[in-house]
């Protein structure tokens, strides 16, 4: 690795506020406001690794990313293996951006985003074959949209030996307040709440959640079915009390931005096609491999945040609401700005934030509850989400 890490960028499109704009451009211009959210690292004026070069799949009317990396004399090449190489035979950087988020894609038959991260993913690894070298890479939000795609990743990157690393910025920027159950709490089952597609940010949802249910005793023991509701079989199941009503109003309490009066009375789909607005409310439904159960409900359309609400064995509460509720458009998503600073010690270090099985259960987990849904109030065994980890 040189004396500064070189990174390539791979992204699908580069427009504000896409994601590669909220973490390109804000590692190439950090803003003054970011430093009160560690980035640049304290004690440092700029980051400790350079984006060199960079590859963008898709412009469009709205695309900045040309002007922004010519700015700061970052090359724009025509293919993956171009930005490796630096426009070499070998692999020339010590690091890779992998943003496939935003752009041009259709959705399957399930509502998921057919986002081509598995393919830009192979496109860097064959230049790794090619050059006998592997570096890390960061794959933004959760692996694929596809759970052989996914696995794939994973399983490549372990028999390639590279570190890699995934996941949302939600987790990372922590709770507004500190999260409130002690490590090892024999926790029996808790509920995320969410706003948004029940893919893109569902998987925020889970994510979330699953960062500090994974403290519980015995760690997470991985995800054995998954029963998901929708539309009119979500109502019946929420008269039916699938989901505990005292954590769903404690988990509200938590919300920073919601509407006033009933939470029932205000849900709505979000603005996406028609053919996917039957799903509509959403909940998922956990059983752990342990005992325990987690539960995410979509409430769209009444809060804006990501909060959690889990019981323990003697019946305690504990709650939090995501800080991303504080960092919005008026700090330019500054939670992007603490995931920057991971991504960036991840690039030097090689070590991830979580275990890697945390990145892969909740992609397999996103996967299949977006598919249950299509199946309402069917219990979906789901043996490829066993995946134990410790946080």
């Amino acid at each position: 690795m040189s004396e500064r890490p070189r990174i390539a960028l791979v992204s699908t499109v580069y427009f504000p506020p896409s994601h590669s704009d909220v973490i390109v451009t804000r590692w190439l211009e950090p803003l003054e406001s970011d430093r009160a959210f560690g980035w640049p690292p304290e004690g440092h004026s700029k980051p400790r690794a350079d984006i060199v070069s960079a590859y963008i799949k898709e412009f469009t009317d709205k695309d900045i990313g040309r002007e922004i990396l010519k700015k700061h004399h970052v090359p724009l090449y025509s293919t993956i293996r171009e930005a490796l190489t630096m426009g070499g035979d070998k692999l020339a950087v010590d690091g890779v951006l992998l943003i496939g988020e935003h752009g041009t894609y259709p959705d399957n038959e399930f509502g998921q985003k057919m986002y081509p991260r598995r393919e830009l993913f192979d496109e860097i690894v064959a230049v790794f074959k090619e050059s006998g070298r592997c570096v890390p890479i960061f794959n933004d939000k959760h692996f694929s949209y596809d759970a052989a795609s996914a696995i794939h990743m994973v399983e490549t990157a372990k028999e390639m030996g590279f570190p890699l690393m995934g996941g949302s910025s939600i987790p990372i920027c922590g709770t507004i307040e500190p999260w409130p159950a002690p490590e090892n709490a024999e926790l029996s089952e808790a509920v995320g709440l969410y706003y948004g597609g029940n893919e893109a940010y569902g998987y925020h949802s889970i994510a979330f959640l699953q960062s500090l249910v994974a403290r519980r005793a015995g760690g997470e023991s991985g995800i054995k079915n998954v029963t998901a509701y929708s539309g009119e079989a979500f109502w019946k199941a929420n008269d039916a009390g699938v989901w505990p009503a005292d954590l769903t109003e404690r988990a509200i309490q938590e919300s920073l931005n919601h509407e006033e009066g009933e939470w029932h009375k205000s849900l709505s789909g979000p603005k996406e096609p028609a053919a996917h607005h039957d799903k509509w409310p959403a909940a998922y439904v956990f059983e752990h491999c342990d005992g325990f159960r987690s539960i995410q409900l979509n409430m769209n359309g009444y809060l804006k945040d990501w909060t959690v609400a889990a019981r323990d064995k003697n019946g305690t509460i504990y709650s939090a609401c995501s800080a991303a509720a504080k960092n919005g458009k008026n700090n330019f998503y500054a939670h992007f700005a603490m995931l920057s600073a991971k991504i960036e010690e991840f690039m030097l270090t090689g070590k991830t934030p979580y275990p890697i099985n945390h990145y892969l259960l909740t992609t397999l987990a996103t996967d299949a509850a977006v598919r249950a849904l299509y199946q309402p109030g069917v219990k979906i065994e789901t043996p490829k989400l066993v995946l134990p980890y410790k946080l």
